[in-house]
């Protein structure tokens, strides 16, 4: 049974001018998004030679600004799949 998995971030609805960054362990960014809407499922968003990509498991580091005055938000995301 296949099931879809996203990285949803609670609270998100208060910030909707956002943008979400997500990097790889070596520092290259994989995903970005500005509105991010909860819906990254693992894929790649931004070299025309990984579009759409599926990317490796492991760790990413993802930074979160939200556009209000507050600081970034930043953490770790573990992919399984």
């Amino acid at each position: 049974v296949s099931q879809s998995r996203y990285f949803l971030i609670d609270g998100l609805e208060r910030y909707p001018d956002n943008q979400l960054k997500i990097f790889n362990r070596w520092g290259a960014l994989v995903y970005e998004k500005i509105r991010y809407d909860n819906t990254w499922n693992g894929l790649s968003n931004v070299d025309l030679l990984r579009l759409g990509e599926v990317l490796p498991d492991g760790t990413y580091f993802y930074v979160l600004a939200t556009r209000s005055g507050e600081p970034a938000r930043n953490g770790y995301v573990v992919l399984r799949r």
